[in-house]
């Protein structure tokens, strides 16, 4: 019975940690944690970088972000120009980790204070 109670609560716990993330960062700030989240689970060191071993198509990211495939898209290559993350040759994810954790808990603001419009964009 504490078994079951105490999965139970992980769930509650995982969900009310989504509602917020959902409430108030923005598509790149969910984007860097759902990337980050998965490093974690499957991803594979390769140097500084982290490989996703999986293929993901923009539509699947999406799903997993709550936002539209078009945002995604316009996120994504964001985070390629800034360094954050890159393709393989097959088409997997290479990450940043420590880049895009910091990017995850920036409060959208560049460094002269102006807001980044492509960060508080709603999906």
């Amino acid at each position: 019975m504490t078994a079951m109670i105490d999965v139970f609560c992980r769930a509650l716990k995982e969900a009310y940690a989504q509602i917020n993330i959902l409430a108030s960062d923005s598509i790149v700030q969910r984007l860097a944690k759902i990337l980050v989240s998965l490093a974690n689970k499957i991803g594979q060191q390769s140097n500084s970088l982290i490989e996703i071993p999986t293929y993901l198509t923009q539509e699947e990211i999406a799903q997993m972000v709550v936002a539209r495939r078009e945002r995604i898209s316009t996120a994504l290559n964001f985070l390629r120009r800034q360094g954050m993350v890159q393709y393989t040759a097959r088409g997997h994810l290479m990450i940043d980790p420590r880049k895009l954790e910091s990017l995850s808990s920036e409060r959208n603001r560049n460094n002269d204070g102006q807001r980044i419009e492509i960060l508080s964009e709603a999906g």
